[in-house]
């Protein structure tokens, strides 16, 4: 099964599973599935540069603060809109945040990771920024169970047993679970139409020139369509609020307007 079509009625206890990938959904439903089942392989491609993502509970002091000064709450929250904007200019140029945003990753890997023969195959091979930077405590640790092992050779097709990785190796399976990503910005996948003006249709038209809003919220040739979320919005280093909260600032203006 895929990831993003996960079959609840599917019982892992004590089954042989593997999953194949090591992307934002991996590392979110490996460690949640490592105990349920017998035996855990994870199939990796290359490695993500992983982060803690340190979660904690709002201290009862700042909860106090809050209520007693209100305007202390877009203080703080400018405060962390500009400390990501400053360490989130890591990711496209290489300057001195990129080499500590690295340093922090690597250390970060080292105390999560005793074993160097382990830690060496989870540490990737590429410049951080180049995929999605990835939170959590959790994800080195599975490792660490006895019930869990790393693939590096990658997968190279299933067999009546399981799945042969690259290196010749079957590996006996019950259970196979993609999280392979998903086809974000495949538009012939659509099963639906978005028609304009002049009968034009609007994943056809993304289909052969690219996908592209305004401000990622209005597309040309399409009067009334509104996009929360549109072409080109993700980000990759800072909160998806933002981005949300102003393209309705807009979508007010548009529509009084």
């Amino acid at each position: 099964m895929h990831s993003a079509l996960w079959r609840s009625e599917l019982d892992l206890t004590n089954k042989r599973v593997a999953v194949v990938g090591t992307g934002a959904s991996a590392i979110q439903l490996v460690p949640r599935i490592a105990d349920q089942v017998a035996d855990l392989k994870v199939f990796q491609r290359s490695a993500p540069w992983v982060f803690p993502k340190s979660e904690t509970n709002t201290a009862r002091w700042s909860q106090r603060l809050f209520k007693a000064l209100p305007a202390s709450q877009p203080l703080i929250r400018q405060g962390l809109y500009w400390f990501m904007e400053y360490t989130g200019s890591g990711l496209f140029r290489d300057n001195m945040i990129r080499k500590i945003t690295a340093r922090m990753a690597e250390d970060y890997l080292q105390a999560q990771v005793p074993d160097p023969a382990l830690r060496a195959q989870l540490r990737p091979n590429y410049t951080v920024g180049c995929k999605r930077r990835l939170p959590s405590d959790d994800y080195y640790p599975t490792f660490l169970k006895p019930q869990v092992s790393l693939v590096t050779t990658g997968m190279e097709r299933l067999s009546p047993k399981g799945i042969v990785d690259a290196s010749g190796v079957e590996h006996d399976l019950d259970v196979v679970i993609y999280a392979t990503g998903f086809h974000v910005a495949d538009f012939t996948k659509r099963n639906m139409e978005v028609r304009g003006l002049n009968g034009r249709e609007l994943f056809v038209d993304w289909t052969h020139k690219g996908a592209e809003a305004y401000y990622g919220t209005t597309v040309s040739g399409y009067p009334g369509l509104f996009y929360i979320l549109g072409p080109n919005t993700g980000l990759g280093h800072s909160s998806v609020l933002h981005m949300v909260e102003s393209q309705i600032n807009y979508l007010l203006a548009y529509i009084k307007q």
